[in-house]
């Protein structure tokens, strides 16, 4: 939980990096949403469209001959550059057994390569579900973190950069605000009921912005609070809950990684194509419908996961402290 709580510190402090540098009412001033938008086609302009649509970037300050906006992404480069230059200093300076992951030593029994492959089918169904799961949680992260700027700038607000921006703040600052909280109560509440907690108030959240959203700019400044402070739960306490229905070592602990990557690969490009062709209101609409195939989800987990045996599973919950803890430079 503390590791995803450092995940939702950047990326608030990614906006905050980021605001300084967006123009400011003047850059929508006497225009269209239409127009002020009309730049996200620019690839689809005639070469005389491009030229007359540059007026845009005439409001964007310039710094040390550069567009202002240019260099959030110079300043987060240099910083990703100085980082990996630390990692590599650490993995040359620092003799690798102060960092030696934990492995835990146990016997298990050689099982007969049918009941392996039976067990094996009778997991399947879960581990399907578990993935959906993931890739429909991190594809509302990501839709919020890539589309509630574009909503606000080009939707029925058409707000100005800077405004639209503090809905980026506000998604970020609730996602980090719930994995503080989700931190904290981590060790004395059950992950279940952290996780039915964390899909009703979503829920919740995602009918409020589909309320306000559209219509004041503080509904959905609050909403997308809502909407990051009740979806940053998930991943950690999802993790956990599966861990007690069966071993997440080796090969099922890249599940959740890759579907993650996979749901937010997928949502962003789709919402992102109807919110330009169709409606810029197809965010909203997606967040809702997400939410609620979510929970379903969820419920059907539920009750797949409560019909498998544990004794299907390599480690029983609980029993993992009773084995000896070794190093992995010990084998």
């Amino acid at each position: 939980m503390a590791i995803h709580m450092l995940v939702g510190f950047g990326f608030l402090l990614g906006v905050q990096i980021v605001r300084p540098f967006l123009p400011g009412d003047e850059f929508n001033q006497g225009k269209s949403p239409q127009d002020v938008c009309s730049s996200a086609n620019r690839s689809s302009m005639t070469p005389f469209e491009k030229d007359a649509d540059d007026d845009i970037l005439s409001v964007v300050p310039q710094v040390w001959s550069l567009p202002s906006i240019y260099w959030p992404y110079i300043i987060l480069s240099i910083v990703n550059i100085l980082v990996a230059l630390a990692f590599l200093a650490l993995a040359f300076c620092v003799s690798p057994t102060k960092f030696s992951m934990p492995v835990f030593d146990s016997v298990i029994a050689k099982e007969d390569p049918k009941e392996e492959y039976a067990k094996l089918v009778r997991w399947i169904p879960f581990l399907f579900l578990v993935f959906m799961f993931y890739a429909i949680s991190c594809g509302i992260e990501r839709i919020f973190q890539s589309m509630v700027f574009t909503f606000g700038l080009c939707g029925p607000l058409a707000l100005s950069p800077s405004a639209a921006n503090i809905s980026d703040s506000a998604y970020n600052g609730g996602f980090l605000a719930g994995r503080v909280v989700a931190t904290l109560i981590a060790g004395f509440i059950r992950p279940r009921n952290m996780l039915i907690a964390s899909l009703g108030l979503c829920l919740v959240a995602s009918i409020i912005l589909a309320a306000l959203g559209s219509f004041t700019a503080g509904g959905l400044y609050t909403a997308s609070a809502l909407v990051g402070f009740t979806i940053s739960w998930q991943y950690g306490s999802a993790f956990s809950w599966t861990a007690q229905k069966l071993d997440i070592t080796g090969i099922v602990a890249s599940l959740f990684a890759a579907s993650c990557g996979i749901g937010g690969m997928i949502s962003v490009p789709i919402i992102g194509f109807l919110q330009s062709k169709a409606n810029p209101s197809s965010f909203i609409w997606a967040v809702v419908i997400l939410a609620c195939v979510h929970v379903i989800i969820f419920v059907i987990m539920w009750f797949v996961g409560n019909k498998l045996k544990k004794s299907d599973s390599k480690i029983f919950p609980g029993e993992v402290h009773d084995f000896p803890m070794k190093t992995i430079d010990e084998h």
